[in-house]
């Protein structure tokens, strides 16, 4: 798997904000052993852990700078590793957390494989995507030249079925859907550090600064872009 450390650089992920799953899904993560993979800064890390601080936490990820960014925003020890192959054993994690990823591989059935192949029998994964309706555009381009909601999305599933056709090989629980939405002053903290007006991220500006933590909650929605949420359980019947 290939990946672009530019893009870690300055796609900076801040803190501020608990992941809408933690409150929608119904799931606990007490003392479970719990992956997340692709973890990117440590968003949902930091989450989890301030939510279920005695919950076993690994977070994956495959670049170096995001490897140091979780663990500067987490204290948790981040593995650095390809997503696609994890150095996990067979049948040894209760969950996997996997949120905003599967759109940047090539290989999403390979994800999904491996994820399934961490899982213990009963195990379960949360999984995420963007979805585009007809009609969708945003001002991005990816290499292959399509309009995307970022620039590394390898490919936006056109419908929730589309998403949900490969999940064969689990049960689904639960399916959520959300608008998808950004700050413009998030956005905009983005593009002066890109520019080299700021010397450095802090992925904890809005979480230590309460007004304009006030002000980055106002949100504007992306036309015909929604976010999907997967909640499904390994089938007990199935082997590695």
């Amino acid at each position: 798997m290939d990946y672009e450390e530019e893009y870690s650089k300055y796609q900076v992920h801040f803190l501020g904000e608990e992941p809408e799953f933690l409150d929608t899904v119904d799931i606990d993560l007490s003392n479970r052993k719990v992956v997340d993979l692709g973890c990117g800064g440590g968003i949902n890390s930091y989450y989890i852990k301030r939510k279920y601080p005695h919950t076993y936490l690994v977070p994956i990820d495959i670049s170096f700078i995001r490897c140091l960014e979780c663990k500067s925003n987490t204290v948790n020890l981040p593995v650095q590793a390809d997503i696609l192959d994890v150095p996990l054993k067979s049948g040894s994690v209760d969950v996997v957390v996997c949120t905003m990823v599967i759109e940047h591989l090539a290989e999403d059935r390979g994800l999904l494989r491996e994820i399934l192949r961490v899982l213990k029998n009963g195990g379960l994964a949360l999984v995420s995507s963007v979805v585009r309706s007809k009609g969708a555009w945003y001002f991005r381009k990816n290499k292959a030249g399509m309009t995307v909601l970022d620039s590394t999305h390898v490919r936006e599933y056109k419908s929730i079925d589309e998403f949900k056709k490969l999940f064969g090989n689990f049960r689904i629980k639960q399916v959520v859907v959300r608008e998808i939405s950004f700050s413009p002053l998030r956005f905009l903290y983005r593009v002066v550090y890109k520019l080299r007006l700021a010397k450095t991220a802090d992925a904890k500006f809005f979480l230590t600064n309460r007004w304009l933590s006030k002000i980055a909650k106002f949100k504007l929605n992306v036309p015909n872009y929604r976010a999907v949420e997967i909640f499904c359980e390994k089938r007990e019947s199935l082997t590695t």
